[in-house]
């Protein structure tokens, strides 16, 4: 199976460990079973004889998500629904404002980016796009959406399905 290597990334091939780098981060990857090899601008795998068709697939696509993660940042956008309900940047906390008693901080890895675009929108930056989306379901867990009025944490173009209230 042949991989397009993109420009701006660097592939390289030591003891059955490929290293991938690029603009933003790098990437490792180690398998037992596969053979790199790198011919202009093609990264050729070739496995062994008992590795089934779907296994081969998976590792091309993995190899594919590590090339696009070290050449590209990724964004998940959270929107703050809700009276009084703010967030902002403080030095390296994410403070969040969600009408408790108190302030709640959350400390940002060095690996995201937080842009607060205003302070019912926010913008969570980065290479790893596990890291981001772990870090999104994080901030979401503070104020989930409830049904009744939709207030909380909702990701961009997220519909809640409000559920009717009690009739007298």
């Amino acid at each position: 199976m042949k991989i397009k290597i993109p420009k701006n990334t660097l592939i390289r091939i030591k003891d059955k460990i490929l290293t991938i780098k690029g603009p933003i981060s790098t990437r490792q990857i180690v398998k037992n079973n596969v053979k790199f090899i790198v011919s202009g601008n093609f990264l050729i795998i070739e496995m062994k004889s008992n590795v089934s068709n779907f296994q081969m697939v998976e590792m091309k696509r993995l190899i594919e998500k590590n090339i696009q993660e070290v050449r590209n940042n990724f964004k998940k956008s959270l929107e703050l629904v809700g009276v009084g309900y703010r967030a902002y940047l403080f030095k390296n906390y994410f403070v969040l404002k969600l009408g408790y008693s108190h302030l709640i901080y959350v400390n940002v890895p060095k690996t995201i980016q937080i842009i607060c675009i205003r302070p019912t929108k926010v913008y969570i930056i980065g290479a790893n796009k596990e890291e981001i989306n772990l870090f999104a379901k994080l901030i979401k867990a503070y104020k989930k959406p409830e049904p009744y009025k939709g207030k909380g944490f909702l990701y961009e173009n997220e519909k809640i399905e409000l559920k009717e209230g009690k009739k007298l």
